[in-house]
């Protein structure tokens, strides 16, 4: 390969770290930040959240058993204890601090996933802050970022989903790219940790996970006898301890199976594969196609528009793009992060799942997406890479504008409904279902859950019995 084309991951020398440098350089940080505040401090707490017991007396302890014996993850004792604190609408008050926790764990997952991108902790330089960005678009201007800001039952549980798978995945991608991890005692108490952490965070991601692992140092003890560490198999021990208080002790995925949640998604039970197996196969195989698209698709359509684009403007200064070059502990990130995302999705194929379930695994792809992009890129010139920063810009922006639109005009809209409620002399009333709507954009979204929902009805809201009119 030439000087022209060659890969490399240091900044272009032509962003100087000067102060204009590192002033641009983190307000482009500062944007998706800027996000997640006005997600988290703008929102009107949803039906499901006002079901869930928001705006009520705290009962951290009852409410985190009652989840538990519910549905036996972390993320659920966590989001049951926590709604309580939250008022409808947010006024400077307990639920200030739970509010700014979502801002800093949103903002470390895509942190997190831009380290895991570049191969290095992001640095305060203009390319670094730019596949901030670029992580951040690819999770919110699709539909799998509703996830995250739409209403605070799910904005909790996957935070704490998302976050701890990884923070996990930390010491392993280090492993991956050929970097030190240290070994101690204190590093293995630490794995245990983040490893229970995470297997009882999730139903499905900690399963994946361990399947993935499991194949992938088998594989590696099989060719070239590589033993696995010692804080590895902490990581593990903790994960099956996590696991076990869900699936051994506590409920399980029985809370999905008794309810509506089988018909909703068309779940294929195991009972059903063996009492009827051609009909069963065939419905796994359409969910599996369905599944698989919902995840590989935006990230495919992100990978041609980049080729294209780079390929083009490559061939125009004359310089030749090396699409399937990337450095050796890339090449294994990807082979390792993609083996992981096919296995997730798999196991998650007696369902047409509900779009939150793939977060993790979606994260897990961006970020193979911008490894990809970011070997085209560093094969530019500098024009094409400030355009490439500008876009992004752009793009984040825009965003963040149709996020902060939205979310002003259901304050607006919601405000003479909780006025007309708490002032309302009664202890019951009704109200038009259309005045709950939230405006929502096409595929994207951008908008949030309705304040009120007709599965829950009869909701509570300020003491009072709330239904929608006929």
């Amino acid at each position: 390969m030439d000087k022209q084309t060659k890969t490399t991951n240091t900044p272009p020398q032509h962003f100087k770290q000067n102060g204009l440098s590192k002033l641009l350089s983190l307000v482009l940080y500062l944007i998706p930040v800027i996000f997640f505040t006005v997600c988290y401090f703008l929102i009107i707490t949803s039906g499901e959240d006002i079901y869930q017991g928001a705006n009520t007396a705290p009962d951290i302890i009852g409410d985190a058993i009652d989840a538990y014996r519910y549905n036996s993850r972390l993320s659920d004792m966590y989001a049951w204890s926590v709604i309580n604190f939250f008022d409808y609408r947010f006024s400077f008050g307990v639920d200030t601090v739970f509010r700014l926790a979502d801002v800093i764990m949103a903002t470390t997952i895509i942190y997190t996933m831009t380290y895991f991108s570049l191969g290095h902790r992001p640095r305060l330089n203009v390319p670094d802050a730019s596949w901030f960005l670029f992580c951040f678009i690819l999770i919110f201007a699709t539909p799998h970022g509703r996830t995250l800001y739409a209403g605070f039952s799910s904005i909790h549980n996957y935070l704490i989903i998302t976050l701890s798978t990884l923070i996990f995945l930390i010491p392993f991608i280090k492993l991956i790219n050929d970097k030190n991890v240290l070994v101690s005692r204190h590093s293995n108490f630490a794995t245990l940790i983040l490893g229970f952490i995470f297997g009882f965070s999730s139903n499905i991601t900690p399963i994946a996970f361990v399947i993935s692992y499991l194949i992938i140092r088998g594989h590696l003890y099989w060719r070239h006898k590589l033993k696995p560490n010692s804080w590895e198999i902490m990581g593990l021990i903790g994960i099956a301890i996590g696991i076990s208080l869900q699936y051994l002790f506590g409920s399980g995925i029985n809370a999905y199976i008794n309810s509506d949640y089988t018909t909703n998604f068309d779940y294929v039970s195991f009972s059903e594969i063996i009492q009827n197996p051609f009909n069963s196969f065939s419905r796994l195989a359409t969910h599996a196609v369905r599944n698989f698209a919902r995840v590989f698709v935006p990230l495919a359509g992100v990978l041609l528009l980049a080729a294209a684009c780079i390929t083009t403007l490559n061939k125009i200064s004359g310089r030749k793009t090396h699409l399937f070059y990337l450095a050796k502990n890339r090449k294994n990130y990807l082979f390792i992060a993609l083996f992981f995302i096919v296995i997730h999705l798999a196991i998650m194929s007696q369902i047409n799942y509900p779009l939150r379930l793939a977060l993790p695994a979606y994260a897990i792809g961006v970020t193979t997406s911008a490894i990809i992009v970011r070997s085209w890129l560093d094969q530019t010139n500098f024009k094409i890479q400030i355009a490439f920063t500008v876009v992004l810009t752009i793009f984040s922006l825009a965003i963040l504008a149709a996020r902060t639109a939205y979310a002003i005009s259901y304050i607006s809209k919601t405000a003479p409904i909780f006025e007309y409620i708490k002032t309302y002399s009664g202890n019951s009333l009704c109200v038009p279902i259309e005045s709950v709507d939230s405006l929502t954009m096409p595929v994207i979204y951008l908008g949030q859950e309705p304040m009120l929902v007709d599965w829950a009805m009869p909701q509570v809201v300020y003491g009072k019995s709330i239904t929608f009119c006929q």
